[in-house]
């Protein structure tokens, strides 16, 4: 059964079956499935274009090698988007890297500037209590 191919038949389901890849294109690049939709749309257009010319429409083969030189350089344009979105993520972690190397660095030097501070506000106030303990002490005498 299958050996007896009937080319009437066959180009009459043919347009259903690339439909079904079409539609799934088209679900795909809606829900965010970027690279495989497009993909599955050079798939579609390819075969849209094999129908053409087994069906002798030649609209269908000018508008499918628009549509598969679009899928292309899509594919092509996000491929070179993903790449710099890889560099441009490593350049920031870098980046952040080299900013929290800057923060401990500074904050180190504020904690040592206000423990020296601190040391300072602390032999001051000794000193003031000493010189309150000796000034005590010329009162009582």
């Amino acid at each position: 059964m299958f050996l007896d191919f009937d080319l009437q038949y066959w180009l009459k389901l043919y347009p259903w079956l690339i439909n079904i890849f079409s539609i799934s294109c088209a679900y795909l690049l809606s829900n965010n499935k970027v690279v495989i939709g497009r993909v599955l749309g050079c798939f579609a257009a390819t075969n849209w274009i094999a129908f053409g010319f087994l069906s002798e429409q030649y609209a269908f083969i000018a508008a499918n090698i628009i549509f598969l030189w679009i899928y292309i350089s899509a594919i092509v344009k996000f491929s070179s988007k993903r790449d710099s979105y890889k560099k441009s993520h490593e350049e920031q972690r870098e980046e952040i890297a080299r900013l929290r190397r800057k923060l401990n660095k500074d904050t180190i030097k504020a904690e040592q500037f206000y423990s020296k501070k601190q040391n300072d506000l602390i032999s001051l106030s000794n000193s003031v209590i000493k010189q309150m303990e000796q000034i005590k002490l010329e009162v009582k005498k």
